[in-house]
């Protein structure tokens, strides 16, 4: 070959190798760019040298992303998340109920990456336990995870429920009942198969109102779940608004803040199993437990008449109280000095919102007015509920010796013309109120 070739082959060598090495610094001038502007993005957004050491402190950190106008619901979540720690027999369910888009998600959502948290955003009924095989070898499967340890799982939604078939969600929440006592259970050809033992489970789970109303939680999980309603105001929907719009293009850096806030602060609390309770909360839960068991009593209607077909059933509150039990010692774990009167706050929501909304109406209205009868047609007209549900729920508490049921035979226009009128009172000895039956 000739030398003028060869020198020339040599150049675009040289040529080829500097624009490699212009290719080089590029690229690493870049990725110093995006280092130094990610480095500013912390130092602007996130300083992990202040973690919050109060819950006041975590409030304040929070509201920065967040327009919190129910605090009770974070305080409840991070000692949900706490009491994981006490492996107690009888852990918390909880399910926060809410409107979409009151940042339920975003709470939950920032303890992404927190040691023994396994989030499920869809589920089947092989999530828990597929019961298959592949080339002689089990499929992999959430219970593989859970067996023979303690996990927190967190539903950010359920609301992938509702576009599940009838028998496969009533197989789930079978799955799921079993979970709670520490089981995971297998519908197979040839009946149910236990899968999986020894599980653990603390459970976190957001959900709207129409969902909690789909599948009835506290009938369809066996009463081993605590709802909680959270506490919404329709006039703070303007700054809602305005803090979303103001967060568009932020919302990767104000979930790394988030759970940054959250987890440090979690960092800090121990579970205390030898917190002391006073006599007179212990008094008080456990009145509110006998409520709670009350007000999610089921039992069997009449469909067209609403006529009750057997006898209430009604749980021991044997389980409640430990719940109520490992909440309060929780709760004081994220906070030595946390106040009574929050902690009576948030169990009043649970009560309210695990129990039949109806039945608490007509329990609270009799308890209320003490020895005072009162029809179902005045019922339907003074606490706006339907005659027949009215009738249903009186009769059920009647049954359970809550309520008392007296009647009278009334004559219209001749002895062939008459009407038994039933009417129901509590406490105290009855006092006829005179009102004209319609």
């Amino acid at each position: 070959m000739s030398e003028a070739p060869q020198r020339s082959m040599k150049k675009t060598i040289e040529l080829n190798k500097k624009l490699s090495d212009n290719e080089k610094v590029k690229k690493g001038m870049a990725k110093l760019v995006e280092k130094a502007t990610e480095v500013k993005d912390k130092r602007e957004y996130l300083d992990l040298s202040n973690p919050p050491k109060s819950r006041k402190e975590l409030y304040e950190q929070l509201s920065k992303w967040l327009f919190l106008t129910d605090t009770y619901r974070i305080d409840l979540v991070l000692a949900s998340v706490v009491s994981n720690q006490a492996r107690n027999s009888k852990p918390l369910w909880i399910f926060t109920v809410g409107q979409s888009g009151d940042a339920k998600s975003e709470i939950v959502r920032a303890l992404k990456d927190y040691p023994d948290v396994e989030f499920i955003d869809q589920i089947s009924a092989n999530t828990l336990a597929t019961g298959k095989t592949h080339k002689g070898k089990k499929v992999h499967d959430l219970g593989d995870e859970l067996e023979n340890s303690s996990h927190i799982l967190i539903f950010s939604d359920l609301a992938t429920l509702k576009s599940i078939n009838k028998d496969e969600k009533n197989e789930i929440f079978g799955q799921l009942r079993e979970l709670y006592d520490g089981n995971i259970n297998k519908r197979t050809g040839n009946g149910t198969q236990k899968i999986y033992s020894n599980c653990h489970v603390t459970l976190i789970a957001c959900t709207t109102p129409d969902i909690k109303e789909e599948y009835s939680i506290h009938n369809q999980l066996g009463t081993r779940e605590f709802a909680y309603d959270v506490e919404s105001k329709q006039m703070d929907d303007n700054e809602k608004m305005t803090r979303a719009m103001d967060h568009m293009e932020k919302e990767a850096i104000m979930k790394k803040e988030l759970q940054e806030i959250i987890q440090s602060f979690l960092g800090t609390c121990k579970f205390n199993k030898k917190t002391v309770i006073p006599p007179e909360i212990t008094k008080w839960m456990m009145e509110r437990c006998k409520e709670l068991s009350l007000f999610r009593a089921t039992a069997s209607f009449e469909a067209r008449t609403g006529e009750l077909r057997g006898f209430a059933s009604k749980e021991v509150p044997t389980r409640l109280i430990q719940q109520f039990v490992l909440l309060y010692k929780s709760l004081k774990s994220i906070d030595k000095d946390y106040p009574e009167e929050r902690f009576k706050h948030i169990i009043e929501n649970i009560v309210n919102a695990t129990g039949d909304p109806v039945r608490q109406k007509i329990y609270h209205f009799l308890k209320d007015n003490p020895g005072a009868e009162f029809n179902v047609q005045m019922l339907h007209e003074q606490l706006l509920i339907g005659r027949r549900t009215a009738k249903s729920q009186c009769e059920l508490l009647t049954v359970m010796g809550i309520v008392t049921r007296t009647f009278k035979i009334e004559y219209y226009g001749g002895n062939n013309n008459l009407e038994r009128n039933v009417r129901y009172y509590m406490f105290g000895k009855a006092q006829k109120i005179e009102q004209k039956v319609l």
